[in-house]
């Protein structure tokens, strides 16, 4: 699944609610959800590291990817399991795309000082 697939390799680490695995990756969702793809690369590993122009590129793919399925129309966390030793996270997750597809995967998270970030890149 293309959505997730580039949601798996992103991490969040400025902007939005990181207090939970379930409220990061909200976040980023409603980022993706409203089309504001330059938002988003905020919340990639690494995108300080990133000059503008690399920023505004990975921007231009991430709206290509999402879009080419019409863009997301929902997504929903079906299930939060957080491991014994809080460091790290699962979620199912649930995406509705416009085109109708209806897909459902596994975000990897890990508690960082920012807050809770998605897997690495």
């Amino acid at each position: 699944m293309l959505g997730l697939l580039v949601l798996g390799t992103m991490v969040f680490v400025s902007c939005g609610k990181k207090d939970s695995p379930k409220a990061a990756f909200e976040s980023f969702a409603n980022s993706v959800i409203k089309g504001d793809y330059e938002k988003a690369i905020d919340f990639y590993a690494g995108n300080e590291k990133l000059t503008k122009e690399e920023k505004q590129a990975v921007a231009r793919m991430l709206k290509m990817g999402f879009e080419e399925q019409g863009g997301i129309k929902s997504c929903e966390v079906l299930e939060e399991k957080i491991s014994e030793d809080g460091q790290t996270a699962e979620l199912k997750v649930k995406t509705v795309m416009q085109n109708g597809d209806v897909e459902e995967d596994v975000a990897h998270l890990i508690k960082t000082e920012q807050g809770w970030v998605m897997g690495d890149m």
